[in-house]
């Protein structure tokens, strides 16, 4: 009894998410040319993990302002992670959950451009909505450093990714991901348990079949035109991300300072056809 009550305990402490996730649940105030702000908490216990976030930043090419109010993402998980061994230092774990995303620009912004991909901000209602079952397998190695790395098959259902169709229609779909995370301590700062810590993330979302009538914008030689169109619901997209930082435990959570290199799709209100690269640096509040 005490080796099923320690297993489940631990399984709980373990494995959180990874820190270069592109969902990673937290609060922050962050800067990558442009301010962000997010506002989110989870709570852990007996193997189960429920959390969410509500996130508002501002897109680098339309800065309005000192406070973030282009962009508005909401997200949600519920997870749940089976210990299956457990001996010495290595711990390998079976994670499942449910995610849900929905993101959207804020009503009545409209900008004076004529690129296709700057032009999700046109007046209408626009938006991208992840519904995603995920199961994997994680592993954690603990020593005088620690080491953990997941990958998951996700399954979309009546999700969408395409804010640039001038629609709301949703489909099913799947992809895959992977995120690794390594730390060690510092003793060269004496007790404080500072700890540094390297994280990568990666996301591929596959397209699904189905295909809905709508208006897309499109660049011609002339410039950007709306053309009527049968429009994927979603697209194939890829995501890479980096992030190294500082952390200091504050209570049950932690203070981490940090740096991000994120390119590809990165969540959020982006059109599907567009790979961005975003550096950004901050201050986190985590479990």
């Amino acid at each position: 009894m005490k080796i099923l009550l320690g297993l489940l305990l631990f399984s709980t402490m373990i494995w959180a998410d990874n820190l270069a996730l592109v969902d990673h649940v937290d609060s922050r105030l962050e800067w990558a040319g442009v301010p962000a702000v997010k506002v989110g908490d989870r709570v852990d216990g007996f193997g189960w993990q429920l959390g969410g976030f509500v996130e508002v930043r501002n897109d680098a090419r339309f800065h309005q302002g000192y406070l973030p109010n282009h962009q508005w993402r909401g997200y949600a998980q519920l997870g749940y992670i089976q210990t299956i061994h457990c001996a010495d230092s290595l711990t390998l774990l079976l994670p499942a959950g449910f995610h849900h995303e929905s993101a959207h620009a804020s009503m009545g912004i409209q900008e004076s451009t004529n690129q296709a991909y700057e032009l999700l901000y046109d007046g209408r209602y626009r938006n991208v909505n992840r519904n995603v079952f995920t199961a994997g397998l994680a592993m954690h190695y603990q020593h005088h450093w620690d080491l953990q790395m997941r990958g998951d098959y996700l399954g979309y259902v009546r999700s969408r990714n395409t804010p640039e169709g001038a629609n709301t229609a949703l489909t099913n779909a799947q992809g895959v991901s992977a995120g690794l995370d390594v730390s060690f301590p510092l003793s060269w700062v004496g007790k404080a348990q500072w700890r540094w810590m390297i994280g990568g993330f990666f996301r591929q979302e596959f397209a699904s079949n189905q295909m809905t009538a709508t208006l897309v914008h499109f660049d011609e030689p002339s410039g950007a035109q709306e053309l009527a169109v049968n429009y994927p619901v979603f697209r194939a997209t890829r995501t890479f991300q980096g992030s190294t930082g500082l952390s200091l435990p504050l209570g049950k959570r932690k203070v981490i300072l940090y740096a991000e290199y994120g390119f590809g799709n990165l969540g959020g209100f982006q059109d599907s056809r567009q790979e961005i690269t975003r550096v950004a640096g901050g201050v986190m509040l985590s479990r």
